[in-house]
């Protein structure tokens, strides 16, 4: 099962190796995400790096683990020690109730509400990038 908090510290450079396409549905992601109130935008500047890790993890889950992954721990200690930080049990939280994820247990699985602000772009949509 794909865990957040293990793959935080495999992908902490996606960002920046990722494809074109695949930057700027991390960056969309996170627009909405902040529009929604999930991610804070009083914390940019904070935790810019955060969210955007949070947001690319999201979209690994969703390509290559069929939209479900698991949170290795809820501790906030261990949390802040780690590369997505404490609040992600808070943005998790606030997604199962906006109903933009399920949660079975400690599994999340991404739900077609939120997979429609994931998904693929156009080669048209990339080239206007």
């Amino acid at each position: 099962m794909f865990d957040l908090v293990k793959a935080a510290d495999d992908y902490e450079h996606f960002n920046v190796i990722c494809s074109l396409e695949d930057s700027e549905r991390a960056w969309q992601l996170n627009t909405y995400l902040t529009a929604e109130g999930v991610l804070s935008p009083k914390r940019k500047i904070q935790h810019g790096s955060q969210h955007s890790l949070f947001c690319c993890l999201l979209l690994i889950a969703l390509d290559k683990h069929e939209g479900t992954f698991t949170l290795g721990t809820r501790n906030a200690t261990t949390l802040a020690k780690t590369k997505i930080g404490s609040g992600v049990v808070a943005h998790l939280e606030k997604m199962v109730r906006l109903d933009l994820l399920d949660q079975h247990n400690y599994v999340y699985a991404i739900t077609p509400k939120l997979q429609a602000h994931m998904r693929h772009l156009s080669d048209a949509e990339i080239i206007c990038i």
